[in-house]
């Protein structure tokens, strides 16, 4: 989120939600330490959320976004968080919901964590879906023959990336499959970025030439 600010020019802003948020948060979590370790880790339920919200009002209006926009870009991370939760909480329920899990179950509900991660990000075409594809394709020119075909299927579930600038994948992966639509949800974020960073590197050149004109 800082880093976003700041590529948007927003600098001063960082400053500002810092000023408004830190007094607030260390005042909760002085007075969580006082009834113990755990109410202070717990008190970081209360905090971030304030911290994130005043850094995020400022960061939605430096790039002049909707509330709407901004919880239609989250959708996909959000489907794909909850849906990693489902490997471990499988495993732990298999467990009778007794959290004291062996090396061998812990594993287990990494592994089914991750599976159900993947296809979270085909279903919903997470824009990190495009990257995992592109190294899928890398793989696939490297893979032997009898493993290709399944990378091939693993890419088309996850569609392949059409941004400017991505590096291209080996032709003869290309030919396996076919290039998938891409939702505009956090793609519009990430032009907005891009075209407000812009206009501050513009302001930064033009700044060094006016220093560069003036004599010493």
């Amino acid at each position: 989120m800082f880093p976003a600010l700041v590529a948007a020019g927003g600098i001063r802003d960082t400053a500002k939600a810092w000023i408004i948020s830190l007094p607030i948060t260390s005042l909760i979590m002085i007075l969580a330490a006082q009834h113990g370790p755990l109410v202070l880790a717990l008190s970081i339920f209360v905090t971030t959320p304030i911290q994130v919200g005043v850094g995020l009002w400022f960061l939605m209006h430096r790039l002049e976004l909707s509330v709407g926009e901004y919880l239609r870009a989250l959708v996909p991370s959000a489907a794909a968080t909850l849906a990693t939760t489902l490997g471990p909480l499988v495993i732990i329920g298999l467990n009778g919901f007794d959290m004291k899990i062996s090396v061998l179950q812990a594993v287990e509900g990494g592994v089914l964590g991750a599976v159900f991660w993947f296809l979270a990000m085909g279903w919903t075409r997470h824009p990190f879906a495009a990257e995992l594809a592109y190294l899928l394709g890398r793989a696939q020119a490297l893979a032997p023959a009898w493993l290709r075909p399944a990378l091939a299927s693993m890419r088309h579930f996850l569609g392949e990336a059409r941004e400017q600038g991505q590096a291209p994948v080996p032709a003869d992966a290309d030919s396996e499959i076919d290039l998938a639509a891409r939702r505009d949800g956090v793609q519009s974020v990430w032009s907005a970025i891009k075209r407000r960073s812009g206009r501050l590197f513009d302001r930064l050149d033009g700044r060094q030439e006016r220093i560069g004109d003036e004599p010493l």
